[in-house]
């Protein structure tokens, strides 16, 4: 009995051709392949508590520097070693003023999300509120930016360095108004980083193979051997073991 193994883009042809030349064939089961399937990636952590000067790198995610945390967005590392093309981001986050509102606010087009010092091209534009109501505290609502990032492949390299992203806003135009994530008391809130993308997703193989399980060996006529030489010459198939007539 023949056993042949499938080339990478003709199995089907090999399985047609053989069985049309009589040959009783085992198709070896090929190497794992991965098939792309849809995925998102979501992490929420304690922002910075920023409170200051436009900076041309501000921090987003807790840095130590204004609350104790050191909270970078974190994922789980089997997901994203997966993870092999990002399509969309979306950050929230709660900012007390930016001046982002349209076109003549001070910061307007100005602002954008860093993930490790990249620039991912995402504007933060929008219009931040502070709804006061008589004996309670302000109510502050995030703001959810969502677009196609830049620079995709640097994103993806740092964040399967060590499955984090450390945030920040980047400022095209610094030193030129005043910014605020919360204060050295505490953070106005989290800040979420949600990444949809691509994975790839191991399938098997399985094609059977092995010595046995195809049935019994049928003699082969000199006319088949012949075809079946033409077959693995021409690469659409390839013998995985010696025979003979």
């Amino acid at each position: 009995m023949f056993h042949f193994a499938r080339s990478r883009t003709v199995g089907a042809v090999a399985a047609t051709a053989a069985a049309a030349l009589g040959l009783s064939v085992i198709l070896a089961p090929s190497e794992s392949r991965a098939a792309s399937t849809a995925t998102t990636l979501t992490s929420t952590v304690g922002s910075s508590g920023y409170n200051g000067g436009t900076k041309s790198s501000i921090p987003l995610t807790a840095d130590g520097s204004f609350v104790p945390e050191n909270t970078p967005w974190n994922y789980d590392a089997s997901e994203v070693a997966k993870l092999q093309a990002i399509n969309t981001i979306s950050v929230s986050f709660i900012l007390g003023s930016a001046g982002t509102d349209g076109p003549g606010s001070v910061n307007f087009n100005e602002l954008t999300l860093g993930l490790d010092g990249i620039d991912t091209g995402l504007k933060l534009n929008g219009v931040w509120q502070v709804i006061t109501s008589p004996g309670h505290p302000d109510v502050r609502p995030p703001l959810t930016f969502t677009g196609a990032p830049t620079n995709v492949e640097q994103i993806i390299a740092a964040l399967k360095k060590d499955h984090q992203l450390v945030g920040t806003i980047l400022d095209s135009e610094p030193d030129d108004d005043f910014i605020t994530l919360g204060s050295t008391q505490g953070a106005f809130g989290p800040t979420t980083l949600v990444i949809n993308g691509i994975a790839d997703q191991p399938t098997d193989g399985g094609n059977g193979g092995g010595d046995g399980g195809g049935g019994p060996a049928v003699p082969l006529p000199p006319a088949v051997w012949s075809g079946a030489a033409m077959l693995v010459a021409m690469g659409i198939v390839r013998a995985t073991k010696s025979f003979k007539a």
